[in-house]
């Protein structure tokens, strides 16, 4: 229990700083200890449920309604099989898609053009699938990355995308925490175990959002992009 308080807690800061990439942290490290997918997932979206809500709260001024909600729709689409095909997927096989998405997606957003790539209320047959496949990957494996490299097509700061990525989230956890009680993924073990991590998720959470408010947005950016890129390549080689 002590590993996994510490691990809520580093992925909470993560959480607080740049408002995804948590999950990537909490799978990676746990996986490094030998924690099953099926017991990781359900546990980590119980922890993500409300902290997506309080975010996006904060910065609801910067909340777009052509951003979070067409972005929502596909995500629930692909939410849906993403969480059926998780529970009868090797779960070896999860976690190396998943590195790959990660890296993918890193490298997707260190070459994209800074200003968003998104027209406000327009969304391009690319965007469409990469919406619905962001739905896909969120409930196949609980990466929140493509759901976050959309956001950051279609917003321009830090505020934007926090705030609109966060709602999405929350919205696709909604859905996927349905599934999660339907498909039997959930247990009173993993309930209980959710709520003694919730301390460290709080404090997680608030201290990555101090250090944000003090940091430039450009040294966030950079960080994130750095340990996602590593996090998803050790991924990959552990499980190869």
């Amino acid at each position: 229990m002590i590993w996994f308080m510490f691990v809520t807690f580093v992925s909470f800061i993560v959480k607080g700083l740049c408002g995804f990439a948590n999950t990537m942290v909490f799978t990676t490290l746990l996986s490094f200890g030998g924690s099953v997918m099926q017991h990781i997932m359900p546990v980590n979206l119980l922890l993500n449920y409300p902290t997506n809500v309080i975010m996006a709260w904060k910065d609801r001024k910067s909340l777009n309604r052509s951003v979070w909600l067409p972005l929502s729709i596909m995500v629930v689409v692909g939410t849906i099989p993403g969480t059926i095909f998780f529970k009868n997927t090797d779960t070896r096989w999860i976690e190396i898609i998943f590195g790959v998405m990660v890296i993918l997606s890193v490298l997707d957003m260190m070459f994209r053009k800074s200003k968003p790539a998104v027209a406000e209320g327009k969304i391009d047959w690319k965007m469409g699938i990469l919406g619905v496949l962001a739905g896909f990957v969120t409930g196949f494996c609980g990466i929140g990355v493509l759901v976050g490299t959309y956001v950051s097509k279609a917003t321009d700061d830090t505020h934007a995308f926090k705030a609109n990525a966060c709602l999405v989230y929350f919205i696709g956890d909604t859905v996927k925490l349905l599934m999660y009680l339907l498909l039997d993924l959930l247990s009173v073990e993993i309930l209980l175990e959710s709520l003694m991590l919730y301390p460290a998720v709080v404090l997680g959470l608030w201290l990555g959002m101090k250090v944000s408010s003090l940091l430039k947005e450009a040294a966030v950016k950079k960080f994130v992009m750095i340990m996602l890129f590593l996090s998803g390549l050790a991924l990959i080689l552990t499980n190869l």
